[in-house]
């Protein structure tokens, strides 16, 4: 009988320390002790706090395309700055897929920043919550019913608002002018959303009926090396100056090329801006060629994780939906959304990251977009 007892006692010493063992573990995962590596392993966007950036003069290029030009100068003798290297792997999204693009699974999604990381596959895009780490690792506030209306979205999304200064800098093996074009509305951090995408100026053509649908700001980074930056330029200004309003008011450009393909010149943001386009002209994208397009003649490959980390960097509000400039939107969105995180709902008060899955549909060519889904079916 006195065996039987030590044995019962050994069994139950073992089951608890089992249990207090697992309640520790948990507590570790769901702290701030274990909250940092997870988080790091999970989180797909880049702080923005976290780019480093020293000045460093710009010296004039020999021409443009040379393959030793690896500096170049504003006709306004602008200064530059050098940022780190950042090749991140990123992805596709939007809801509606006009012409023959391929459908394929895209997420929303909140995640603190933190170090570069790796991002979603290439069949994926996410709504990213820019967050500051400190308030990232603290549980939101429930929401505040005060007369019947829900809580304040500049209460609930704690942002900082972002600069809107053009800035050249140096990401990698090309030269970036981050905000060389800015849209003239400005926006507070948490009162959008920002479609952060990227193209070169043959794609201009999507940007009217992506603006329609989507009617929040626009981050777009065109890629423009050695004689296609001229032509760049014609493009962003017939955009702003003969199509829909909404572009000079909600888009803003900046322009990227490799360093071994510098333009002879680069004129400043003012000096484009103040050149006014023809409107009586076709647009500059329409019967262009590929084959006579610089980057084509110098056997350039796109690059496109550059593209869309110039564009998610220059973001100004808190969420941003990397995309496609082709894929468009579902009209009504970014109120959808914001709503959505102004109600707080039980599943983000949880500062763990979130995902909120976007369909995304492919519509044969020539038919009209959708508005809802009683046209889409």
């Amino acid at each position: 009988m006195v065996l039987t007892r030590r044995n019962w006692v050994l069994r139950l010493s073992i089951i608890l320390n089992i249990v207090v063992l697992l309640y520790v573990g948990r507590h570790f995962a769901s702290k701030n002790g274990g909250v940092d590596f997870i988080e790091e392993l999970q989180a797909s966007g880049r702080n923005l706090a976290s780019i480093d950036i020293s000045q460093v003069p710009l010296e004039p290029a020999s021409s443009g395309g040379n393959s030793a030009a690896a500096k170049f100068v504003f006709l306004d003798n602008t200064d530059s700055e050098t940022a780190r290297s950042q090749s991140n792997t990123e992805a596709k999204l939007s809801p509606i897929v006009p012409g023959s693009e391929v459908a394929a699974s895209s997420i929303i999604s909140t995640k603190k920043p933190t170090k570069p990381s790796s991002v979603p596959t290439s069949e994926e895009s996410v709504i990213i919550d820019l967050r500051d780490s400190k308030v990232s690792q603290q549980m939101p506030e429930p929401p505040q019913n005060i007369n019947g209306t829900l809580k304040n979205l500049e209460d609930t999304v704690k942002c900082h608002d972002k600069s809107t200064d053009p800035r050249t800098a140096q990401r990698s093996d090309f030269w970036v002018l981050y905000n060389y074009i800015p849209g003239s509305r400005k926006f507070r951090c948490h009162e959008s959303v920002t479609y952060t995408t990227h193209a070169d100026y043959t794609f201009l053509d999507n940007l009217v009926p992506l603006l329609e649908r989507w009617q929040g700001p626009v981050s777009l980074a065109m890629h423009a090396p050695g004689t296609d930056f001229a032509p760049t330029l014609e493009a962003i200004r017939y955009a702003r100056d003969c199509l829909s309003p909404l572009v000079s008011e909600l888009v803003t450009f900046h322009v990227f090329f490799g360093t071994r393909h510098v333009p002879k010149q680069v004129p400043s943001a003012e000096s484009v801006i103040k050149d006014s386009a023809n409107c009586s002209l076709p647009a500059p994208w329409v019967n262009v060629s590929s084959a006579t397009m610089y980057k084509t003649k110098a056997k350039i490959l796109y690059p496109v994780n550059i593209g869309r980390n110039v564009a998610r960097d220059s973001a100004v509000t808190h969420y941003i939906l990397p995309s496609d400039i082709e894929l468009y939107p579902s009209p009504g969105l970014i109120q959808n959304f914001l709503d959505m995180v102004r109600r707080q709902d039980p599943p983000l008060l949880h500062s763990n990251p979130k995902v909120f899955p976007l369909p995304i549909f492919e519509l044969e060519k020539g038919v009209g977009l959708p508005a809802n889904k009683t046209q889409l079916r």
